[in-house]
């Protein structure tokens, strides 16, 4: 296939833009700005803790990889290519600095969480801090709890094209960073060079998918392995394994990198990735009914997943902490789950529960 090909769907590749990742790509590779970027990535860290390479199912025929542990995941699905995370793209053309003070990243905002946050924080003495919030959920909330508290509060915003650019910013002021939850914002500020620590008797309450233990692999070496990195305070180590993770091995020159992009293209022989079995005459019409209506709902799901989803749809209640789980495996104490009912902006997944 040739780029034309994979312009006529470019509408549809939006796995890679959320937080400017296609952007970022573009500007590292020199690629004009209407290049299509048919890459799906994952949209948080993948440290081989989940079955499948995360994101994998996307509608973009392309895994973009960022290690080599991701790649072979994702070969079993559809084809790899290893580029490193536009995470690290952003800090070769960015100056690192030194930072002070100490910011703590939050979990899903909601009275609960914010409570369970603060008397830890104090039980550890950590009583100057910035803390920073997801965009979701009750924010609002959230962001008067720790005003109230004297604490000041950042945020990196929505997921939007520049969501990485704001939250390299963001991360370069400090000198500390703390993580309550296994967030890939430590990994991120870890890369940067932050002193990265954990806070272990932390739990909290969230809306997840209803088949939550199926989405998370509890036994993945890489992210133990992380995890004790940030439980032993060797910062350098830490730094270390987080570059890896990010795919520092993999910062060739642009040049070369953008040739593996255009021939991986060039190889495939349909512009997006059906994630089940269809004949070539029904892929063409949802093939084409996507491309004019701008939706792929079609190209992820039949249409009898849509039955099942609509009349049997519910989620996880988790009461969950991260960091002990990784550090001591799960067990009744870390990990409680409850299956309920879903409520469209009330029990979304990644939201915090009890405000």
């Amino acid at each position: 296939m040739n780029i034309d090909d994979f312009k006529k769907y470019d509408n549809l590749y939006r796995s890679s833009r959320v937080m400017g990742s296609a952007r970022i790509l573009r500007d590292y590779l020199q690629l004009d700005e209407n290049f299509p970027i048919p890459l799906s990535i994952s949209h948080g860290i993948d440290m081989n803790h989940t079955p499948m390479a995360m994101d994998v199912y996307s509608i973009e025929p392309i895994h973009w990889s960022c290690n080599q542990h991701v790649h072979e995941r994702a070969l079993k699905i559809k084809p790899s290519i290893r580029i490193p995370h536009p995470w690290l793209m952003l800090k070769a053309n960015k100056a690192i600095k030194s930072g002070t003070g100490t910011l703590v990243i939050g979990p899903p905002p909601s009275k609960s969480n914010d409570n369970n946050l603060l008397t830890c924080l104090k039980n550890e003495n950590i009583l100057t801090f910035d803390i920073l919030l997801k965009y979701r959920g009750d924010i609002e909330y959230s962001q008067k709890y720790w005003e109230v508290n004297g604490v000041s509060v950042v945020t990196a915003g929505s997921r939007d094209i520049f969501f990485y650019d704001r939250l390299y910013d963001l991360l370069s002021k400090y000198e500390f960073v703390i993580g309550c939850t296994f967030s890939s914002a430590l990994i991120f500020a870890a890369s940067l060079g932050k002193k990265c620590k954990v806070i272990e008797n932390y739990t909290y309450t969230a809306y997840d998918g209803a088949n939550y233990m199926e989405l998370v692999n509890f036994n993945s070496s890489i992210a133990k392995l992380f995890a004790r990195k940030l439980q032993s305070g060797h910062f350098a180590e830490t730094a270390d394994m987080a570059l890896d993770l990010l795919g520092i091995d993999f910062m060739e020159k642009p040049n070369s990198l953008k040739d593996e992009l255009i021939t991986s293209m060039n190889g495939l022989d349909c512009p997006v990735f059906f994630n089940y079995n269809a004949n070539t005459f029904i892929k063409n019409i949802i093939l084409d009914v996507s491309r004019w209506t701008g939706k792929c709902g079609l190209i992820n799901r039949r249409i009898l997943d849509y039955i099942k989803l609509s009349t049997n749809r519910h989620v996880s209640i988790i009461k969950i902490n991260e960091i002990d789980i990784w550090l001591n495996g799960v067990n009744s104490q870390n990990l409680q789950i409850e299956e309920i009912e879903y409520k469209k902006n009330v029990t979304e997944p990644g939201w915090g529960t009890e405000n």
